[in-house]
């Protein structure tokens, strides 16, 4: 991985339950913001969003099991603004929701 990606990596791992733009991560890369997203896909294969999303979904699920802190918070906690949005892309990814993803890992 090329050293700008990993930094913007590290700066979705440092930022991810904040409100991250293109041109923050941008920003932190040094680049500009179309830079930012070719030099972005063209080593990880996706987009800073499409990572970001996965990376806060990653973070969602861990919680899940390791705590009993509600969904909604859990959500909120990971970056996301809408817990209706949250258990949508979470079920998409897992194929259950918050809930029963926290109940079947149990």
């Amino acid at each position: 991985m090329r050293k700008k990606q990993k930094s913007s990596c590290s700066f979705i791992a440092d930022h991810y339950d904040e409100d991250i733009s293109l041109e923050d991560m941008a920003e932190s890369t040094h680049l500009s913001k179309s830079g930012c997203l070719r030099a972005f896909r063209l080593a990880m294969h996706t987009t800073p969003y499409q990572y970001l999303l996965e990376y806060r979904l990653q973070q969602a699920a861990e919680r899940l099991l390791s705590t009993d802190l509600p969904i909604g918070q859990i959500a909120l906690d990971t970056g996301f603004r809408q817990v209706s949005l949250f258990g949508k892309y979470f079920k998409e990814k897992t194929g259950f929701t918050p809930k029963e993803y926290r109940a079947a890992r149990s």
